[in-house]
């Protein structure tokens, strides 16, 4: 607004499985990151950034913005864009996995969870997660027979009896498992454990968290919610060991272990997720989506093997 554009440098960014896209600007030696969406051609993105936004000033609420997150900038809302506005942090995203940087990570996390929440915090958390769940269609959580049995069903069509394994959407096996491994699986997915739960990200892969000067960034808190800390630290330790890619030493991979996945019950229930989103029939969009679901079920189905 009142800036001319032969004032200001963009330039695109890649990333992320939505339909917003997202630019780098430079204006007065300062670089933001810009995340937009079109209202007509992407409703459902419009809505989550307009969210992210709210989310944000939740966050800095917090004082967890220009610690844990991005400082944002503001949302602008158009006539037919909505853009947020961030501040830019030039962090290695993603990794390297290093031991420091693991132990970077699990420190964040930890001191992510014991964020102190007052009653109005955690009431405006649960309003903001319902309006998300409202915005990409989820429905309340359905604890009747009725709607436990329909999930069974859909995890048992994502194993294959004759094939011997979990298939993907062409009906591919990408993991041989037998009869005994899926139940096992989805008697400790159905299983509820009592916790105290806690400020979550509910999305931590690997792109959406960075390192700088010994710092951990965490980026698109679309998800943040009240929950099970343990679901996070399980979802990071996935993530970590895609990346890895096997190419980790028996020390490095223990200490994953040991602080990534601690709750065999969380891990059953990334696994029912990660099967069913590598099963579902989806449309080519979302190619790279249901694949990188595919590999984080194969990492997730091997740590379950093991444990």
């Amino acid at each position: 607004k009142g800036v001319g554009i032969k004032d200001v440098t963009i330039s695109k960014a890649g990333g992320g499985f939505t339909g917003a896209s997202k630019f780098l600007v430079q204006y007065n030696n300062k670089k933001y990151f810009l995340k937009v969406a079109d209202q007509k051609h992407h409703p459902v993105d419009s809505l989550l950034i307009e969210s992210e936004a709210s989310i944000y000033k939740f966050l800095s609420d917090l004082q967890l913005c220009g610690t844990f997150f991005p400082l944002s900038e503001g949302l602008i809302k158009g006539d037919s864009l909505t853009v947020l506005i961030l501040e830019n942090i030039s962090a290695s995203w993603g990794g390297p996995w290093s031991k420091k940087n693991i132990e970077l990570l699990d420190s964040a996390i930890e001191r992510l969870h014991n964020t102190p929440l007052k009653t109005e915090n955690r009431t405006r958390i649960e309003e903001i997660a319902r309006d998300v769940r409202q915005i990409i269609g989820d429905k309340p959580k359905d604890d009747s027979e009725e709607a436990r049995q329909k999930k069974r069903d859909l995890f048992w069509e994502t194993w294959s009896r004759p094939l011997g394994g979990f298939v993907n959407s062409n009906n591919e096996v990408y993991f041989e498992a037998d009869v005994d491994m899926a139940r096992r699986i989805l008697e400790l997915a159905e299983r509820n454990v009592e916790v105290t739960k806690k400020l979550t990200m509910q999305d931590m892969n690997h792109t959406n968290i960075g390192f700088l000067n010994n710092k951990v960034i965490f980026v698109d808190p679309v998800y943040v919610k009240l929950g099970d800390p343990e679901f996070d630290r399980t979802v990071a330790g996935v993530n970590i060991l895609l990346q890895l890619n096997n190419r980790v030493s028996t020390e490095l991979s223990e200490f994953i272990l040991y602080k990534f996945f601690r709750s065999k019950e969380i891990l059953a229930k990334l696994v029912a997720y990660y099967t069913f989103s590598s099963h579902k029939k989806l449309d080519k969009s979302q190619k790279d989506w249901q694949k990188f679901h595919q590999d984080c079920a194969v990492v997730a189905l091997r740590i379950f093997k093991d444990l």
